[in-house]
């Protein structure tokens, strides 16, 4: 057993009473026990419904005293229900967290603005632990116990964790600073700051209900490991065990501290697309498209000869491999011999496009910000980050400012006080200006050492018309910066903007247009046979039927291995190693790539279908608790739990993803990793369940959106009305736009 000596805490108070339990497990909208009484919900959605579209008529007093009572007893219908009463053991991470010093603190306040102060703080740090995906346990005074992996564990949970813990640090650190006392509600007193200890570990549990109350939990060993070394922490640090550095090493700064490791910082990643990465359990190496990728290759040479900018775009349709010539071409640059500082960026489907997404998401991972739930924080961090770059860079401190705060409001956060100084914060071109100097900047003191810069933008579709702009301008001005720019689009994108590619033929022109093709019969031959290398003599006939069916796609082929995998033709995982082909003679083969997808929805369990099907009509971007409303309309109860459970194994299966960020409601959303994989659950949908499904959407959104936020909703709300042939009601909610 791993050990830490035990470590007293002076603060403990044997006497002090226990705060009561928060109810940390109502912030999360997925995992919480609760459960839709789906007939008497449809009635009040469709009320809210009805009075929504009659605002202009009513008027706004009337309308909201009228739905902020249906939308209370809309809160009421949710009924509790009882999870498993078995304990099941299966591997979690625990995450345990203590205020450092809580008795001194107390001391300086009374008992009422203690307890007050403290559900403030823990409101704070208890959307941090959701927001990353793990669970709160308890509370108890000043401690803190949450698990990551439960109910469902998942591959990443001990990362989420770590990064919760530092995302949590970060809080605390922004807390503490006095400029953010009035913003922080004065939760404590001048010269009383907050600190944490915090204590990680990962292993087995045994996890089910327990107790009279039948409260969800945890108990064993790795609980109790957790403790040990939130005991042993530093304050203000987060301490690992020997056991969690070895899932989480690669990815964070670590120092030794006897028998665990003390997390400094994330690791800086040579290559930060991750979006399939480790997906389908089929790690191959690149097979065709040499001839991209050399073009890839041409493109830095042409940027090191010139000493001049230009900007590359892969165009291709899913899953044809544009993600993974990225990475191919981010290995090839780490070991490319001149030195190269290379900033990656990715692009997510979100509901609604916030403008500078893309960029916001560049620079947090060029400045390695991981933060997800304190945006106030984050903006902050981002600042102070900006500013010693800019200060590196030679600036002085008040240009350093300007740059940094123009930046940062750009993408999204509040420093309109602050830019009030430069008296120009009235014109959007004046900010926009500001941040392309100042990126420039940044880029000009990186090249300046010698270095090479490289942007790698995956998935640009989802980039705002202001991301394409600032891109453009940052092309321009750069044309005496070593900056090359590779981006990955699908084909549409050629008509988002044009001019990108009217003179891509010209090999001097900014903007070169990569093309990926469908592999080569030849090119699709070796990379099933690079799938399955370990088979002896590999039939050629189960060759053939991958290649045919698979048309050139590199997803396909790799689909089609996982299908014959769970016919028992093929055996073995990960490694292939062993071939049935009697198992074929009683298979019936897809023709098509469509109808392998139609096949592979199939298969799954009946519940599983039905989920799938409602997230399709949904759209590419989808949550739990919607899911759940689209019951009144197939009238099929599905518990949230078990939806949770489905969406685990839609995970784990590659069908769907986790989205990185919380677009709507602070609530855990999914994506569709392909389209292709949504339309195939849509047209297993017959014409009229469609339709009732889209009409439950539009009822979804409009009694789960906040009034105000209404009008911004409202494309969405009339697209589900006009899918649902409610063409009356898909007009009004255009005219509210």
């Amino acid at each position: 057993m791993w050990e830490l000596p035990a470590t007293e805490k002076p603060w403990d108070n044997p006497g002090k009473k226990e705060k009561t339990e928060k109810v940390g497990y109502n912030r999360c909208l997925v995992l919480h026990f609760w459960e839709i009484g789906l007939s008497e919900r449809s009635t009040l959605v469709q009320a809210i419904a009805s009075l929504e579209s009659r605002r202009p008529l009513l008027g706004d007093d009337v309308v909201e005293t009228a739905v902020w009572a249906l939308r209370q007893q809309l809160s009421n219908t949710q009924t509790n229900i009882h999870s498993a009463t078995t304990e099941n053991a299966q591997q979690i991470t625990v995450l345990v967290a203590d205020v450092v010093g809580f008795t001194a603190i107390s001391e300086k306040m009374d008992a009422e603005h203690v307890g007050n102060a403290m559900n403030v703080l823990w409101e704070h740090l208890d959307g941090v632990i959701i927001a990353w995906g793990g669970r709160i346990d308890k509370h108890v005074g000043d401690n803190i116990i949450a698990y990551f992996g439960v109910p469902q564990p998942h591959a990443d949970d001990p990362k989420c964790a770590v990064l919760a813990a530092l995302e949590i640090q970060m809080i605390l650190d922004w807390f503490n600073r006095p400029e953010n006392r009035t913003v922080a509600q004065n939760l404590f007193p001048d010269g009383v700051g907050v600190q944490m200890r915090i204590g990680i570990h990962s292993g087995s549990a045994f996890v089910g209900s327990m107790g009279v109350n039948d409260n969800y939990t945890a108990v064993g060993e790795t609980v109790s490991i957790a403790e040990s070394l939130e005991a042993a922490a530093p304050h203000g640090g987060v301490l690992i065990s020997a056991e969690m550095h070895k899932l989480v090493g690669a990815h964070f700064i670590v120092e030794p501290v006897s028998s665990a490791w003390l997390v400094v910082d994330v690791q800086e990643k040579l290559l930060c697309i991750t979006k399939y990465a480790d997906e389908d359990g089929i790690p191959v190496r690149m097979v065709g498209h040499l001839q991209e990728f050399e073009q890839l290759q041409n493109g830095l040479q042409y940027v090191m000869d010139t000493h001049s900018g230009q900007a590359i775009v892969l165009i291709g349709v899913e899953g044809i491999g544009k993600s993974k010539i990225l990475a191919e071409f981010g290995n090839w640059l780490s070991i490319f011999p001149a030195p190269i500082r290379l900033i990656c960026g990715h692009g997510f489907r979100q509901h609604i496009l916030r403008p500078y997404a893309f960029l916001r998401n560049v620079l947090e991972s060029y400045f390695n910000l991981h933060v997800r739930y304190h945006e106030a924080a984050a903006g902050q961090t981002l600042v102070v980050k900006l500013h010693k770059e800019f200060m590196k860079a030679g600036l002085e401190t008040a240009l350093a400012y300007q740059y940094a705060w123009s930046i940062a409001h750009l993408v999204g956060f509040d420093f309109a006080p602050e830019l009030q100084l430069y008296k120009h914060l009235d014109t959007q071109d004046w900010l926009l200006k500001q941040a392309v100097q100042g990126f420039l900047c940044l880029l000009t003191a990186v090249a300046d050492k010698g270095t090479l810069i490289v942007l790698l933008l995956e998935d640009i579709d989802f980039a705002t018309n202001e991301d394409l702009d600032f891109i453009e301008r940052l092309v321009a001005a750069s044309q005496t910066l070593p900056l090359l720019l590779v981006a990955s689009a699908l084909p549409e994108f050629e008509q988002k903007r044009p001019s990108w590619f009217a003179w891509s033929h010209d090999p001097f022109s900014a903007y070169q247009k990569v093309e990926l093709h469908p592999l080569s019969a030849i090119d699709s031959r070796h990379l099933v046979n690079t799938v399955l290398n370990s088979v002896n003599q590999l039939p050629m006939r189960l060759v053939d039927i991958i290649v045919s069916i698979a048309a050139g796609s590199p997803f396909a082929i790799k689909e089609m291995v996982c299908f014959l995998r769970s016919k028992n033709v093929i055996e073995g995982t990960p490694i292939v190693d062993s071939v049935h082909m009697g198992q074929l003679n009683s298979l019936r083969l897809p023709v098509r790539f469509e109808d392998l997808l139609r096949m592979q929805i199939l298969q799954l369990s009946s519940q599983a279908q039905i989920v799938l099907k409602r997230a399709s009509v949904m759209g590419r971007l989808f949550g739990a608790t919607a899911v759940a409303q689209l019951g009144a309309a197939d009238q099929i109860e599905i518990d949230a739990l078990t939806i949770q459970a489905i969406l685990d194994e839609l995970e784990t299966r590659g069908i769907i993803l986790r989205s990185p960020t919380m677009t709507f409601m602070g609530v855990q959303e999914y994506l569709f990793r392909y389209d292709f994989w949504r339309q195939a659950a849509y047209n297993l949908l017959d014409v009229e369940l469609a339709r009732a499904y889209h009409t439950q959407c539009a009822y979804w959104w409009i009694t789960t959106c906040p009034s105000s936020q209404l009008p911004q909703f409202a494309p969405v709300i009339a697209d589900h009305f006009m899918q649902a042939g409610e063409g009356e009601q898909a007009a009004g909610w255009n005219g509210r736009v």
